[in-house]
């Protein structure tokens, strides 16, 4: 049986226990902080082991061309927008409502117009949060493809693609589900450490 979804285990490395840096991920699909994976990397020659001991052996000088787990960083990216905690990136002293496609950036209402008042600015795409928060939500592998469900066996987002194809038959629930699994047990714990 598989433990509930902590919203912990989906944005936390399993090394340094903080919120992902610069994710990564390692041949056996688990994945870790770079800066983590380089600290571990440090203590070896010329290879270094996965630290979950799965097997899998990792070359040193592989680890900067290591895959950026870029799932994990939407998944971050989506908890933070739809949590609205995103100050704004210009200001950092008020929430965000928009995200500028070109200046990769959230801004508050005061902020973006300011911004986008110059000239050479003015033609920036711009849309709300709520809409980036829904982009996010595409697959990463199959860009057509909504991220619908939570492969209970690699604790990741997939598509209906990836269920026929690298998840074929491991366990899965639907997103939402697991959002909701995961938000129940952030109440409780929450409620526990209140008492």
């Amino acid at each position: 049986m598989y433990n509930m979804i902590t919203k912990e285990k989906l944005i936390n490395c399993g090394i340094c226990k903080k919120q992902f840096n610069d994710p990564r991920i390692l041949p056996c699909s688990h994945t870790y902080c770079l800066r983590c994976i380089k600290q571990i990397a440090s203590n070896h020659s010329e290879y270094f082991e996965c630290p979950q001991y799965d097997g899998a052996i990792v070359p040193k000088d592989s680890i900067d061309t290591l895959k950026v787990n870029q799932t994990v960083n939407d998944i971050i990216e989506f908890l933070n927008f739809s949590s609205g905690l995103i100050p704004c990136t210009n200001c950092n002293s008020t929430t965000s409502e928009t995200w500028c496609n070109n200046c990769t950036t959230s801004y508050c209402a005061r902020c973006c117009q300011d911004v986008h008042r110059i000239r050479a600015f003015q033609n920036h795409q711009l849309i709300s949060l709520r809409e980036k928060s829904i982009e996010l939500m595409s697959c990463e592998s199959h860009q057509d493809e909504i991220l619908k469900y939570w492969c209970l066996k690699c604790d990741t987002c997939v598509c209906s693609d990836c269920l026929l194809n690298d998840h074929k038959e491991h366990p899965y629930i639907l997103i939402h589900k697991a959002a909701k699994d995961f938000e129940t047990k952030v109440t409780f714990n929450n409620t526990n450490n209140s008492i």
